[in-house]
């Protein structure tokens, strides 16, 4: 794409075009994890968030500045309903994954509001639980003060039970995004089960 002079990467006299962008994006972040220092062309201490300013064009998935992702998964592959104490709970529901759309099932439906973080279920059409899955997400990343496990248990380490409300939830996984400089949590996504007293 007459981008390399002299052994180092120079902006692009013409136009790039989206397929062009797309396969040097492709081929750079194909390094992230065994080092850009293995591409010669690249300058000492390349970072990706030096990527527009050495190639010209933004990194299309570039996080915005100050975002940790988080992602935190239970270890269980049966789950031990006993464990949970399910003769407590009045209702007990798995939820496998959350939409934005209304999911319905019988009496029940239920939809995640991203930009809120809640997520709802309804029973006959009125409210029934709320759960800020953005407030869980905190908690997680509070207590365990890591960014990343995925060997945790589901009954202790993974279980949301907020002070005054009358639901308990056990997260076969959540993950979303940590912003240190807003100290704002964004939860992406969720499967749990949710036990109502």
């Amino acid at each position: 794409y007459g981008m390399l002079e002299n052994g180092e990467i120079v902006h692009a006299s013409e136009e790039l075009t989206e397929d062009q962008k797309e396969l040097i994006i492709q081929h750079i972040s194909s390094f992230a994890d065994i080092g850009y220092d293995r591409i010669r062309c690249l300058p000492d201490d390349f970072d990706i968030f030096d990527f527009e300013t050495v190639f010209g064009f933004p990194y299309a998935d570039l996080p915005a500045e100050g975002d940790v992702n988080l992602y935190y998964r239970s270890n269980v592959e049966t789950v031990d309903f006993e464990a949970m104490g399910i003769d407590g709970y009045t209702a007990f529901f798995y939820v496998t994954q959350m939409s934005d759309e209304d999911i319905t099932f019988g009496l029940y439906s239920h939809s995640f509001d991203k930009d809120s973080g809640l997520w709802t279920m309804t029973k006959n059409n009125g409210d029934y639980v709320q759960v800020d899955m953005n407030a869980a997400l905190s908690s997680f990343h509070v207590a365990l003060n890591s960014e990343s496990e995925e060997k945790l248990d589901l009954y202790t380490d993974l279980k949301y039970a907020p002070l005054g409300d009358e639901y308990d939830v056990y997260f076969m996984y959540i993950y979303g995004v940590y912003n240190n400089i807003a100290d704002v949590y964004s939860t992406e996504g969720a499967s749990f089960y949710l036990g109502v007293k």
